[in-house]
């Protein structure tokens, strides 16, 4: 995982705080290779998303893409000119 370490963007991993499968160490692990990586934990988030967790999450994306992009509203404009 070499190339983990020339992320420069602002990155983020999103992580349920428990689970059987996936521990939480693994996406520990993972933000630990990437510089600009910041882990997000989500109480009861698991594969499917319960009503209860999509405040939670919604909010810690908006924090994180307000971050990056601050007041910018809806999608990004094409990098280049646009192919008809």
């Amino acid at each position: 995982m070499e190339f983990t370490a020339a992320v420069s963007a602002p990155y983020r991993l999103w992580a349920r705080a428990v689970g059987p499968v996936d521990a939480p160490p693994h996406a520990s692990y993972l933000a630990g290779l990437i510089p600009s990586a910041k882990l997000v934990t989500v109480g009861g988030m698991g594969h499917a998303l319960a009503p209860a967790v999509l405040d939670p999450l919604a909010d810690a994306v908006l924090a994180h893409t307000g971050a990056v992009a601050p007041g910018r509203v809806g999608p990004s404009p094409p990098a280049g000119p646009v192919q008809g």
